[in-house]
């Protein structure tokens, strides 16, 4: 008997695995799709539409050049003078193009190892109890993540500046401007940082009923910020930093407040997804 049900175990009857697999096909399938993941820049893309094309062509011109000067060396030899010219000036210009896409490339690597810097901080939140959403629509653009917390909420924009090969790269916020190494090429992201702050409190208070806090954060990953005023209505600092600002601010907003403000957000979220499929954005011609 012990062999037997042994037997069973390891082999059950067809009739029993038929059952199982009712069983598993009549689940019901997931309602929700899940809210968007956060974003990370890809560096492949930019290879493959700025570099490689270029890269290719100039190749196939050298082939035709000497595939040319192969037959010019026949006895009813062809003229390879035009086609090297056109390898040659197309090399110039693909060249300058490599050097585009080179450069562009070095900026989207920058983007992707700011965004694990910066991942790598929204991952301590979410272990602490933290709720994070990416890619938040506010108005005209979106939000690039909001935490949802006891101190309130966090709207947070990530920059990802070119970093200078000989200055050091430093930030400087007084509270209204932002100064790279000297430059303001970032004034435009306050504002931008206020209004949608104050477009998602706004969206909250009409769906709610309740007056969330929230804070505009910019974040510089990778930079120095020099003079960082916590003071001020929009934060400017690094991640290591972030974390430890909301710690220092006082909790004001309850497991129910927590819970409404993001069941409120996931539906936005969502809402949102299905508005833009519908609606998609014309592509550029």
């Amino acid at each position: 008997m012990a062999a037997r049900a042994f037997s069973y175990a390891l082999h059950p009857p067809h009739s029993a695995g038929r059952a199982r697999i009712m069983t598993l096909a009549g689940r019901s399938p997931p309602v929700d799709k899940p809210i968007r993941a956060p974003e990370v820049r890809g560096d492949r893309r930019i290879i493959a539409d700025t570099i490689l094309p270029f890269v290719s062509a100039a190749l196939l011109f050298w082939v035709l050049s000497v595939l040319e000067w192969l037959r010019f060396v026949q006895p009813s030899p062809p003229n390879p003078i035009v086609i090297t010219a056109l390898a040659a000036i197309f090399s110039v210009f693909a060249a300058w193009r490599i050097g585009i896409g080179m450069r562009e490339h070095g900026r989207l690597r920058r983007g992707q190892q700011g965004d694990c810097a910066v991942a790598d901080l929204l991952m301590q939140l979410s272990a602490k109890g933290f709720r994070v959403f990416h890619d938040v629509p506010a108005g005209q653009g979106s939000i690039d993540h909001v935490i949802v917390c006891a101190q309130g909420l966090y709207i947070l924009a990530i920059e990802h500046p070119a970093r200078p090969a000989a200055a050091p790269a430093s930030v400087t916020y007084d509270g209204e401007t932002i100064r790279i190494n000297g430059s303001t090429p970032c004034d435009k992201t306050v504002a931008k940082s206020r209004s949608q702050a104050m477009h998602l409190r706004r969206y909250l208070k009409d769906r709610t009923g309740r007056a969330y806090t929230v804070r505009p954060v910019i974040v510089f990953p990778g930079w120095q910020v020099k003079r960082a005023r916590r003071n001020a209505d929009v934060w400017v600092t690094a991640p290591r930093t972030l974390h430890q600002w909301i710690d220092r601010d006082p909790a004001v907003l309850d497991l129910a407040d927590i819970k409404m403000a993001a069941n409120t957000l996931t539906r936005y979220i969502r809402a949102s997804g299905q508005a833009r499929a519908a609606n998609p954005l014309p592509q550029p011609c």
